[in-house]
């Protein structure tokens, strides 16, 4: 039990609809003599939401917009109560929420830093101990006696997160507010999270960036409708993320519109393989079956690295510059050959079948994360990912 940071069992958060700020209390009279249907007039953002986090676990909640992720960081962070069930956590809380949590638009960023900590219990010592780091992380040494209400979206998440991170909570609550950030604060950043959890602290991080999920995390919950939907492995999580975001485009979702009959991984004569030299020829065959009629249909593969990163992505649109459409009984073959122009290292191999009617948003029906999972041998490079086929020549003159 002591290695408990958080727990939250049969968790319920009811909002009532059209409800915003403070009523006055004619309003409340009002409604107390109309006795309205509180039913017809409520909803419920989470419901019998219940996981536990250990210390040291890193925790990616994943789901539609409306899933309810936002609400369970506000509720762990004590910013809102939940209607029912029990919220615990054990050791301070920094958080990172909303852009301008925690900070007063007219104060200077400076301001704001000793704001935050003293509303996270940090005593004034310890502020001034960290507040160097802050700033040298934040990249807002220029700044730093501005108002805060001048400030870009960026730099907001900027400064939100070199305070909530660097003033040593033992619970860190990151939203999607990172994603305002340039590319190389968020890399950053993960870094920096990823320092934090490995010295034993905590982190729940909510975002829709699913490769920064991988990377930062060993577990992910997936939300829907305000009910947990899964809670375990990262892979697992995202294929069942795609499902769920494919039935909210479509409104119903199609029965399994295809099936994955065979797959193949193959050297260029054929030869199943788990290996190959950099440089190589590969050839990724599919046969899917078509279980109903389906238009503007195509079929994407991607390779990731063994940390998660995608190397390589493409589809079949892209290289055909054609879409598939089939009837229900018909049977697809497909086949996508590539050189291995990679260095030596661990990858998978995965692939998804979506379509996007008139331009629309694309919607996935089929989606196989780790098809494969192969090798590739090379001796030209001490580090990387890909093989550029570099050439050196070397010249000496008198």
């Amino acid at each position: 039990m002591s290695d408990l940071a958080i727990k939250m069992e049969k968790v319920s958060k009811q909002y009532r609809l059209g409800q915003t700020g403070y009523r006055s209390l004619r309003e409340d009279i009002v409604n107390i003599f109309m006795r309205r249907n509180a039913h017809s007039e409520c909803f419920y953002a989470l419901r019998d939401v219940s996981f536990e986090l250990k210390r040291g676990e890193a925790v990616g909640i994943i789901g539609p917009n409306g899933a309810g992720k936002s609400t369970i960081l506000k509720l762990l962070a004590g910013a809102t109560k939940s209607s029912s069930g029990t919220v615990m956590t054990k050791g301070k809380i920094g958080a990172m929420i909303e852009l301008s949590a925690g900070f007063h638009p007219e104060l200077t960023g400076r301001e704001n830093i000793y704001l935050y900590g003293a509303i996270i219990g940090m005593k004034k010592s310890d502020i001034d101990r960290k507040y160097d780091e802050i700033i040298e992380f934040s990249g807002l040494e220029k700044f730093i006696d501005t108002p805060i209400k001048r400030y870009s979206s960026g730099m907001y998440a900027r400064l939100g997160f070199s305070v909530s991170a660097h003033l040593d909570p033992d619970i860190l609550l990151v939203d999607e507010v990172l994603s305002v950030g340039d590319y190389i604060f968020q890399d950053k950043c993960i870094s920096k999270m990823k320092d934090f959890r490995d010295s034993n602290k905590t982190i729940i991080y909510v975002s829709h960036n699913l490769d920064s999920v991988r990377k930062l995390c060993g577990r992910a919950i997936l939300l829907k409708e305000g009910r947990v939907a899964y809670d375990g492995a990262i892979e697992e999580a995202i294929r069942m993320y795609y499902e769920v975001m494919s039935e909210k485009q479509k409104g119903e979702k199609l029965a399994r519109s295809f099936r994955f009959i065979e797959l193949r991984l193959t050297n260029s004569s054929g030869q199943e393989v788990k290996t190959f030299e950099a440089g190589e020829k590969a050839v990724f065959e599919l046969k899917i079956a078509c279980n109903a009629k389906v238009e503007s249909a195509f079929i994407s593969m991607f390779i990731r690295y063994s940390d998660g990163l995608v190397v390589y992505d493409t589809s079949s649109d892209l290289l055909t510059g054609k879409y598939i459409i089939c009837e229900a009984g018909q049977t697809i073959l497909v086949k996508f050959e590539f050189i291995v122009n990679l260095l030596k290292g661990i990858y998978s191999l995965g692939c998804n079948i979506a379509r996007s009617m008139d331009g629309g948003p694309v919607e996935f029906l089929e989606y196989m994360n780790n098809a494969f999972v192969f090798s590739v041998k090379e001796t030209t490079s001490r580090q990387g990912i890909a093989d550029l086929r570099a050439a050196c020549d070397i010249q000496l003159k008198i």
